[in-house]
């Protein structure tokens, strides 16, 4: 099993739930904890985003993917810091909505468009960003492209952590863990979730097949 969840004791906003949160990362304490983090649109009667708990460490990357309208754009949202929530998350040790707003630009950069010159843009930052979200960055450049790009990326961003969001996932054997949301969440590595999720396998075969 992957080093993906390790037992945390945590409350989420309301003090009168005490549930253990389970939450493995590679590194502790980790730089960044996701827990029983809930979402809902004012106007909706579901929830987008459902009990979501995970935590990761710098240099590593983190995918998050499911099929269309899965809540996984809502979610970069979110961990950037720009919807409000309910549960938990916390950046260096910090809940995020407690952070003004020139602390979660230092901390989190987020993008959600194409865009081909990430690398060299985060090499030329004196300063760089702790959490870097990315929704659908490489949309548009075909897949070994994306590969190559990837793990150039994972080289020269040791001191960050990725959250990469897409729906193509045939470069997600490069991801360290994966988030896969589908009316429920599953959380592994690619090899594990080609083990346990049917709709992970099929996704994968059906963009593998079509490269």
């Amino acid at each position: 099993m992957s080093n993906f969840f390790h037992s945390l004791t945590s409350k989420i906003n309301d003090p009168t739930d005490r549930k253990e949160v389970r939450i493995k990362s590679s590194y502790d304490p980790p730089f960044l904890t996701v827990s029983h983090l809930c979402f809902q649109y004012p106007d909706s009667t579901k929830k987008i985003i459902d009990n979501i708990n995970f935590a990761g460490g710098l240099g590593e990357i983190i995918g998050i993917t499911g099929p269309l309208a899965s809540g996984k754009s809502t979610m970069g949202i979110i961990l950037a810091g720009q919807y409000p929530y309910d549960g938990n998350i916390h950046v260096n040790g910090k809940e995020l909505c407690s952070l003004t707003e020139r602390a979660r630009s230092e901390q989190i950069y987020y993008q959600n468009d194409p865009y081909t010159n990430l690398l060299t843009e985060y090499k030329e930052k004196a300063n760089c960003p702790q959490i870097i979200i990315l929704d659908e960055p490489l949309i548009e450049t075909n897949k070994q492209l994306e590969r190559s790009f990837l793990k150039e990326w994972k080289k020269n961003t040791q001191n960050s952590l990725t959250i990469w969001i897409t729906n193509r996932i045939t470069s997600f054997h490069l991801m360290d863990h994966i988030i896969f949301l589908n009316n429920k969440v599953e959380y592994g590595t690619h090899h594990e979730l080609m083990n346990t999720s049917e709709l992970y396998r099929v996704m994968f075969h059906m963009q593998i097949t079509n490269c």
